[in-house]
């Protein structure tokens, strides 16, 4: 069973807007990151992000090492 509380209020999101937490609004086409993630939850990210901010942009991710690393590609 979950346990219901009252008055605990609801924390300001802080990904979105110009303070996202990765840096694909400042990518140009052939620009890459690297991140610590997963490949698959990093093409994810991208796809939302694309989508939350209507923005023609797409990526590709791919696993390098102990990470992943994200491009831009148009």
């Amino acid at each position: 069973m979950f346990k219901i509380e009252k008055h605990i209020p609801l924390p300001e999101n802080l990904v979105t807007g110009p303070r996202a937490l990765y840096p694909f609004a400042d990518m140009a086409v052939g620009d890459s990151f690297w991140c610590p993630n997963q490949a698959d939850s990093m093409a994810a990210a991208a796809r939302k992000w694309a989508i939350r901010n209507e923005s023609p942009f797409r990526f590709a991710a791919r696993k390098e090492g102990d990470g992943s690393r994200v491009w831009r590609k148009s």
